[in-house]
């Protein structure tokens, strides 16, 4: 019988572009860092979440463990991220206090139909409301597929906002501020909105980054807009208190300062590995903003 006993936990993150694997050693009093990996996608393989090329994807999930920087002790099982296209998440109020009502309430606000999609709810009796995270039946079935093809066993998916907020936001989230999470990448701009301890709704653009680098006026637009949606439609949790950024993009100098002034909010790179314990090999992650999705996913636990 183990007292005090150790596991590990791996997390997946699927993007058009780029996988990227952490490993995470979880001991009695906190978290370490295990191993990480990153692997370039040919253009084509995966578009707008949709896996296009299976056999390609399937190759480069099997190439991804052998990249890792860190322990090559490995485990089949791992959490994964549905891509934010093809996956959706929000809290909506509900006023009667059983689970089939709330369900009601919640799938309503989805444009899917329950023959189509996958779901889970959490009903937070307190606040009164109740969290829908869904994604398309037909999509996730293929990246299951996938992911058993290539030898893995899927015991969490997950919508990335959630591991975004995992990663980059303190535990519980009852504890966190009023949050905008920012995630800046290649493929599009992803903006989750963290309030009452809970993702109060995701929304994505396109990405505001081109081949001449940051596009501002695109990155403004969708912040300001964003804005305005959280203060027309959850004016009563209050205004954000901060603008937490992540994402390759989130590297780009001065990017808080410029946004700050844009939209009139605290802005601040966000911390990826602000609940894993600093050891030699988290030192090696120098762009550990790129790796929140995987990270967060990897603390799913």
């Amino acid at each position: 019988m183990a007292i005090l006993a150790q596991h590990v936990t791996t997390g997946i993150d699927v993007s058009d572009h780029k996988l990227r694997l952490v490993r995470l050693q979880h001991g009695y009093r906190n978290v370490r860092l295990h191993a990480f990996a990153e692997l370039d996608l040919p253009e084509g393989i995966i578009q707008n979440g949709i896996i296009l090329q299976p056999t390609a994807f399937v190759q480069a999930l099997k190439e991804l463990p052998h990249r890792v920087t860190g322990s090559h002790w490995s485990t089949r099982s791992v959490h994964v991220g549905v891509p934010e296209q093809i996956s959706f998440m929000t809290t909506v109020a509900v006023t009667a206090a059983g689970r089939e009502a709330a369900e009601t309430a919640a799938k309503q606000s989805l444009p899917l139909q329950e023959n189509e999609m996958y779901y889970d709810l959490a009903i937070q009796r307190t606040t009164k409301t109740a969290t829908i995270a869904a994604a398309r039946r037909d999509l996730l079935d293929q990246l299951l597929a996938q992911f058993d093809a290539a030898n893995y066993e899927v015991v969490g998916l997950h919508v990335e906002s959630e591991a975004l907020a995992n990663a980059l936001l303190p535990h519980p989230l009852t504890k966190a501020p009023r949050s905008l999470v920012v995630d800046l990448g290649t493929a599009r701009t992803s903006i989750v909105f963290v309030a009452n301890g809970t993702i109060q709704f995701t929304v994505s653009y396109p990405s505001v980054f081109g081949t001449a680098g940051l596009l501002d006026q695109q990155l403004a637009g969708a912040m300001q807009q964003t804005v305005t949606y959280v203060q027309e439609h959850f004016g009563a949790l209050g205004a954000p208190e901060q603008i937490v950024l992540c994402g390759s993009g989130a590297l780009t100098p001065q990017l808080e300062q410029w946004l700050n002034q844009i939209v009139h909010i605290p802005v601040q790179l966000g911390n990826a590995l602000l609940h894993v314990k600093p050891n030699h090999l988290s030192k090696k992650l120098s762009r550990a903003t790129v790796f929140a999705t995987a990270l967060g996913l990897a603390l799913a636990d």
